[in-house]
């Protein structure tokens, strides 16, 4: 029986428990829990792997975006003049001011973007890599244990024959040239099947070690998680800060003059007047919430005990644990 079939057999046999009256399958328990729960990790891990990158993304578009639009010119308040429209009298400025520090916001999404690739992304990368490779390694270890199993039952069947020929030849009075001879290929069929049941027994303890082995310290690094989730926000968190900071004084340097504007009246309506005023009042109450709120704290979300993701303080990245 070739090797592919004895694999195909036996998980058919064992699936449909005709594994035999005293017969235990060969354990394989301890990976196959830790795979199960490594499993489950792994589907947090990639959700994480994608809110880091769409967070990284959509910060980065944050940042671009607010230098596009502090460069762009602020808008001039027009009046109505015997001339016709007229601008304010006054130069063009651009809606960030002179204080704007645009470099500084593109150099800090940059860094922030470059920290969170090589600190978090690609060290998480990293340990689905290995995750990957030892489930493909828990497949081999599993043909191999079913392997194990059916020349276990070879073993089994022919020690029986072996038995019963002897007991047949027991009873037989003299010498019996043919039993005694069938008897004697039995055995050494035996023989030649136990040595092999040997080797696969050896290589798939070796093997089954080394995956738990390599297991165990994958499911060890998984506590790094709450690190790297941290080291995300806070690189984020200090870009972000800093580009806040970047912007300058937000306070306006004038109040709007809305005089000029008609809302749905002559300027003599009273009730177009009444609305008018209101209208300032509420303008009035946003600038003054613009500018309580102006003030950007310079201090970073966290340094999480300024600890950094490089290095030895990063798991997910050793090369010398995991063996492929």
């Amino acid at each position: 029986m070739g090797v592919g079939l004895r694999r195909v057999t036996e998980k058919v046999r064992q699936a449909a428990g005709l594994r035999g009256k005293n017969f235990q399958p060969t354990s394989n328990v301890r990976n196959e829990a830790m795979m199960k729960e490594a499993i489950d990790f792994s589907a947090h891990l990639r959700k994480c792997e994608k809110a880091i990158a769409d967070m990284k993304s959509a910060c980065d578009t944050m940042l671009t975006v607010t230098k596009g639009a502090m460069g762009a010119p602020l808008p001039h308040v027009f009046e109505e003049t015997a001339a016709g429209a007229g601008g304010e009298v006054r130069p063009t400025e651009s809606i960030g001011g002179p204080a704007f520090q645009g470099e500084t916001v593109i150099r800090l999404s940059q860094q922030a973007s470059a920290q969170i690739e090589s600190q978090v992304l690609v060290p998480i990368k990293r340990w689905l890599e290995v995750f990957a490779a030892l489930q493909t390694r828990m497949k081999e270890s599993e043909a191999l244990r079913l392997e194990v199993d059916s020349r276990r039952h070879t073993v089994i069947d022919l020690a029986a024959t072996v038995d019963k020929q002897r007991a047949k030849l027991s009873k037989v009075s003299g010498a019996d040239a043919k039993l005694e001879g069938s008897l004697d290929d039995t055995i050494k069929k035996l023989q030649h099947k136990e040595g092999k049941l040997a080797l696969v027994v050896q290589n798939y303890q070796e093997k089954e070690q080394s995956l738990y082995s390599d297991l165990s310290t994958l499911i060890k690094d998984a506590s790094w998680l709450k690190h790297y989730m941290a080291s995300a926000l806070r690189v984020q968190g200090e870009a972000l800060s800093g580009a806040a900071r970047a912007l300058g004084d937000t306070r306006p340097e004038s109040s709007i003059d809305v005089s000029s504007l008609s809302l749905g009246g002559s300027p003599g309506n009273a009730s177009a007047g009444s609305q008018q005023q209101q209208y300032q009042q509420q303008l009035g109450g946003v600038g003054q919430s613009m500018s309580a709120q102006g003030t950007v704290s310079a201090s970073p979300v966290s340094d999480y005990n300024n600890q950094s993701a490089d290095g030895a303080a990063n798991p997910f990245l050793s090369s010398g644990v995991i063996r492929q």
